[in-house]
């Protein structure tokens, strides 16, 4: 009985220049050999690495500001006790 494997696609890829002092550069070229991997990895999934973070903090600030709009109407008295579910301290 033949598995069959799931094909995987490698998407394309953009050439991109970039500038480094020299001593990041000597770190990439030693990150990359003993990763056994080229530099062109290593940058990649740093900066896969740090766009995960970035999504993570965005989504934070996000949460933040939402619960700062929040506030007042939560803080607001209404009109009658039927309808006030919560009164928070000032």
């Amino acid at each position: 009985m033949a598995v069959a494997l799931p094909v995987v696609e490698n998407p394309p890829k953009v050439t991109r220049r970039i500038a480094l002092s020299v001593e990041r550069s000597e770190r990439l070229q030693r990150l990359a050999k003993v990763r056994l991997s080229s530099e062109d990895e290593v940058v990649e999934h740093a900066l896969d690495l740090y766009f995960q973070l970035t999504d993570f903090f965005d989504d934070t600030d996000e949460r933040t500001q939402w619960q700062r709009l929040s506030e007042p109407s939560l803080r607001r008295l209404w009109d009658n006790e039927q309808d006030a579910t919560l009164s928070l301290p000032k």
